[in-house]
């Protein structure tokens, strides 16, 4: 079940991030989506986490979570 992995990976994510609904948006976006647009400065702070990464890798390695300016920036607006 979907619910459940993400569930899942919350978990795994709160010994990186403190606030559980943080790590419940988090780990939806990875296990659901590409993108995250966040400006959300917790989550771009643990983004050099190993923890992290290890998570990111194994669910969804194409998965980045980026502030609306790095996204503007790459579309040239």
């Amino acid at each position: 079940m979907q619910e459940s992995t993400i569930l899942l990976t919350a978990f795994k994510l709160r010994s990186v991030l403190d606030d559980f609904i943080d790590c419940i948006i988090l780990s939806s976006a990875i296990n659901k989506c590409d993108i995250l647009t966040t400006e959300d400065t917790h989550i771009h702070n643990i983004k050099e986490n190993k923890i992290y990464q290890e998570i990111v890798l194994t669910k969804n390695p194409k998965f980045k979570a980026l502030r609306l300016k790095e996204i503007l920036k790459n579309q040239n607006l």
